[in-house]
């Protein structure tokens, strides 16, 4: 490793920090010689003291401070890191990744400085188009979509979750997760005593009624008997008094076992989709992944919101239910 200059004043100039940047960047995460190996003359620039100027002086520190509480410098890592994704993945349209908030803002801040944005695409050895805002309901699905796949991508790659990842994420229409159930049980909270008056109230309403009085002797006889319980109608309510007491058996901590339809989406953009058990392990997913493609993977690893799919386990245990989908990484994949 080269040695770092000497500096002259006590004070840090932004040539100093940017160097201490490179050197704490290079060696936390080699992953940019990976995702970037097509371009390595793209790291330089994305470490360059010019792009970090330009993102300093255009991005108010006190707003990136206040919005994203972050610092520049923090802000500037997460736009390196969304650039190489995007580059990586090919994704030129932006129709494969979305931003988040603080990327976003940092991303729109270098394409304002068209000459500095023009030489950036350059250095990555691609064009990266961007996306103004959305058209309708769908539109705005496909993002939340693409905001997932970036996050997976992130997650596998650098070891963290993004900086201000929205709490939104993808969730199909209709469907809540067992957390989500779980978190509205809470708020629910317990059922509320019944005052005096609503006890009194359902006392009353509870009791039954009483028989029609009749000065015959003979009609009253009659309106005895049609009150006298029969022996069979007493042992239905003694059945039911039973089954009212009976406990039941707690409900599951994942969803049921059953038939689903899912989504793999490969890194590069590809996607499958696939209905069975949700009782498939991930080893024979990836199996049936390895079947449609007709070749085998190269080291897979499958993502869901986030998290690595141990092989072992089955989609009921990570609670994969109906229209999800996952991210499936390869290694060893050409970038752009």
């Amino acid at each position: 490793m080269p040695a770092k200059r000497q500096r002259t004043s006590s004070d840090a100039s932004t040539a100093d920090v940017m160097e201490d940047l490179k050197f704490t960047n290079a060696m936390i995460h080699p992953v940019y010689k990976t995702l970037l190996a097509h371009a390595p003359n793209s790291i330089e620039f994305l470490f360059s003291t010019r792009l970090y100027d330009v993102l300093k002086e255009s991005a108010s520190q006190d707003r990136i401070t206040r919005t994203f509480n972050v610092t520049i410098e923090r802000a500037v890592e997460e736009l390196r890191r969304l650039l190489a994704i995007k580059t990586f993945m090919r994704d030129h349209d932006a129709d494969k990744t979305s931003p988040t908030p603080l990327m976003r803002h940092m991303w729109h801040t270098a394409i304002l400085d068209t000459r500095l944005y023009s030489d950036l695409q350059k250095a990555l050895e691609c064009v990266l188009h961007n996306r103004l805002g959305v058209a309708s309901d769908a539109d705005a699905e496909v993002r939340k979509l693409r905001l997932e796949t970036m996050k997976a991508l992130y997650t596998a790659y650098f070891s963290e979750t993004p900086v201000g990842f929205p709490k939104a994420t993808y969730e199909s229409p209709g469907l809540t997760t067992s957390t989500e159930r779980t978190a509205n049980d809470k708020a629910k909270g317990p059922p509320k005593p019944a005052t005096s008056t609503e006890r009194t109230a359902n006392d009353k309403a509870e009791e039954p009624p009483k028989p029609a009085t009749s000065t015959d002797p003979a009609t009253n006889d009659k309106a005895k008997n049609a009150t006298t319980p029969t022996g069979t109608s007493s042992q239905s309510n003694q059945k039911a008094r039973e089954a009212s007491t009976t406990p039941t058996a707690p409900e599951n901590e994942h969803s049921t076992a059953g038939n689903i339809s899912y989504i793999v989406r490969h890194a590069q953009g590809r996607e499958w989709f696939f209905t069975g058990s949700n009782m498939i392990t991930i080893d024979e997913l990836i199996g049936k992944i390895q079947s449609t493609v007709g070749r085998p993977l190269r080291v897979p690893k499958l993502y869901f919101d986030g998290v690595r799919l141990d092989r072992e386990k089955t989609l009921r245990d990570y609670d994969i239910t109906d229209c999800k989908f996952m991210i499936l990484l390869e290694d060893d994949v050409a970038g752009c």
